[in-house]
């Protein structure tokens, strides 16, 4: 996950470099007063002191000035999710850094290079950093700047492998190799800030496993460790402020999910009182709606309205600021990679003209296909949602028998009981709901996760979530095809009432379920 602040107090208070000349002394001093209004919870006044001192630094070529400001920078706009200036700052500490070879920065810079990628969607250019950062890491002398540092990365790839839908054992495996690194370092370390900053990490640690378990329904174990983690947050060996907020909103959040309303209220409350301190505008956002929907289940709508609207306008605020990030570091990647393949092109003139002239064929051949294909899969929707209007019935998922054998046995009368119950459940849109989960199902159904799962494997063909997904698009297409009005709404707004939990996953999946994507299939109605 992301560590944030505390690290860099450990950087700038732990590593002691050697001096040039008198102006790198005042650089270095004005660093401090820079940090010391990021410790105590004002980083916006820390951003212009920071800036200028990047300036002279470069003024005078002062490569630790430049990797000290820039990586202090990376992470106020990383907590501020402005993830695009995380990127580019990252480059040129990164280029200092490399000059100096200062490795524990490097591993630093590079691990949150990946976060921010992470964040923007970039899974793959993600994991190349966390790799690269753990190289650097791996190179550092001082032990138990070492021990955190790889600690850090153990983590952080375990939420890459998560992501790229790794076994779920992986994902658990680095996780407590992260734990192991960790509880390497000695509680008798000089440095205060080393010994806070392994605990910090630890309390982490504890609460992300809280959070994969209350995942696998599990939540017993899962609670464990939320309080084992809150054990050390109450502790003065814990110092993270922006760990301690992400900590009280998991425990808000899964309290919810267990119907402990007013334990979910209680740390929620908390939480929004600690983050008053942090700036922390996303985790805001989950608190506000971990609030609202937690004082409407106890009745007490008057709160729940309120903290629904403040919910609304924040969650509004942030997905815009995220667009516009995603779009722009979209551009810059491929702007990069257009500058590398131009330096080429000058090298090798002669070639690029045969090859563009091969590239250009080839494009049109390959347009000309995919628009075949695209309007063979469009036709091929209409004709399935024509036949479904004339029928006037709900068009069934797409199911079969996995020719795999049973990996559970279940009684024949259980099975023809379930799959009634899921065919009253497939009418009843209730999938649309965004919370919708195997658990929650199977409690809904009064049945178990395992013969669920099962059952939706065996005679839908297809494992939980891509059968809830299967339901959203089939709705969604029909709505479209059936109402103009819908065919004016944006993508979000579909993506929402068809239970996506953002745009650009409803996209996805809309073209893995019919072949096209949303923009195409909407175009081409309005034009029938």
């Amino acid at each position: 996950m992301k560590k944030n602040y505390l690290l860099l107090f450990i950087l700038l208070s732990g590593i002691a470099f050697a001096q040039k000349e008198s102006v790198t002394t005042t650089i270095d001093r004005k660093i401090d007063d820079a940090f010391n209004f990021i410790n105590t919870g004002n980083p916006n006044k820390a951003i212009p002191i920071l800036q200028k001192i990047n300036a002279d630094s470069k003024s005078i070529n002062y490569k630790l000035g430049i990797l000290k400001a820039g990586y202090a920078l990376n992470l106020i706009y990383y907590n501020k999710a402005d993830y695009n200036k995380v990127i580019t700052l990252s480059d040129e500490a990164i280029k200092a850094g490399k000059e100096i070879k200062s490795y524990v920065y490097l591993s630093h810079i590079h691990r949150n290079k990946g976060n921010a990628y992470g964040e923007l969607g970039f899974i793959d250019n993600s994991g190349k950093e966390y790799f690269q950062a753990l190289e650097y890491a791996k190179k550092l002398k001082d032990k138990n700047e070492k021990y955190y540092a790889v600690a850090l990365l153990y983590d952080n790839l375990g939420g890459y492998y998560e992501k790229i839908k790794a076994p779920q054992d992986s994902v658990f495996a680095y996780m407590a190799k992260a734990l192991k690194e960790v509880e390497k370092i000695s509680d008798n370390e000089a440095n205060k800030s080393m010994v806070a900053a392994k605990y910090s990490l630890i309390a982490f640690e504890y609460m992300c496993f809280g959070v994969e378990y209350s995942k696998l329904g599990k939540p017993e174990i899962a609670e464990d460790y939320f309080k084992k983690s809150l054990e050390i947050c109450e502790s003065k060996k814990f110092m993270s402020l922006i760990d301690e907020i992400i900590l009280l909103s998991e425990m808000g959040r899964f309290y919810y999910s267990q119907k402990r309303y007013v334990e979910a209220i209680k740390y929620a409350e908390r939480g929004l009182l600690t983050e008053k301190n942090s700036g922390s505008a996303k985790i805001r956002r989950d608190l506000f709606e971990t609030l609202s929907k937690s004082y409407l289940e106890i009745n007490k709508t008057k709160d729940s309205k309120k903290y629904l609207n403040l919910f609304t306008i924040l969650n509004d605020s942030i997905s815009k600021v995220e667009k516009e990030t995603v779009n722009i570091s979209s551009n810059d990647i491929a702007t990069k990679q257009d500058e590398n393949h131009l330096a080429n092109i000058k090298k090798i003139s002669v070639i690029y003209i045969l090859a563009a002239g091969i590239l250009v064929l080839l494009v049109a051949k390959y347009w000309k296909k995919r628009n075949i294909k695209l309007k063979k899969k469009y036709e091929e929707l209409i004709a399935n949602l024509e036949l479904k209007a004339k029928e006037n019935t709900e068009k069934p998922v797409a199911f079969k028998e996995n020719a795999k054998q049973k990996s559970l046995t279940i009684m024949d009368e259980t099975v023809n009981v379930l799959l009634e119950k899921l065919s009253k459940f497939e009418k009843s849109h209730k999938y649309t709901k965004q919370d919708m989960s195997l658990p929650s199902l199977a409690g809904q159904l009064n049945t178990n996760t395992k013969y669920l799962s099962e059952i939706i494997k065996q005679h839908k063909g297809k494992k939980f979530s891509d059968y809830i997904n299967g339901l959203r698009i089939d709705y969604i297409t029909e709505q479209l095809y059936i109402n103009p009005t819908y065919r004016e709404y944006k993508t979000s707004y579909l993506a929402e009432c068809s239970g996506f939990s953002s745009r650009e996953v409803f996209t996805v999946v809309f073209k893995k379920e019919t072949g096209v994507s949303p923009s195409y299939f909407i175009e081409n109605l309005k034009s029938r």
